[in-house]
């Protein structure tokens, strides 16, 4: 994976819309992903937690990166996002 801030961002769009091709395509095999629900394994894994989990709980979920941090090939950042929680209407809505 192409260790830039425009990859990363796709990768957000990606996931912000629910698109499972662009979010594998974005991803390199040897993916590894530490967050609230446990560490997370290639691109296949971040599919299961962000749109499996986080999408089907809140459908409308919009994420950004921030904290962009990369040396070499390695790239780190911290996901920000909100969501209303289906099928509560708002204003239950969940930011993190």
């Amino acid at each position: 994976m192409a260790g830039d801030a425009t990859v990363i961002n796709e990768l957000m769009a990606a996931i912000s819309t629910g698109d499972l091709d662009a979010v594998s395509g974005l991803l390199g095999p040897d993916l590894v992903s530490h967050g609230a629900l446990g560490d997370v394994h290639g691109p296949a894994g971040l599919v299961e937690v962000m749109i499996a989990n986080v999408r089907t709980a809140h459908p409308d979920v919009a994420v950004e990166a921030v904290g962009l941090i990369q040396e070499g090939d390695m790239v780190s950042w911290r996901i920000e996002g909100s969501g209303t929680r289906s099928p509560e209407p708002p204003p239950n809505r969940l930011t993190w």
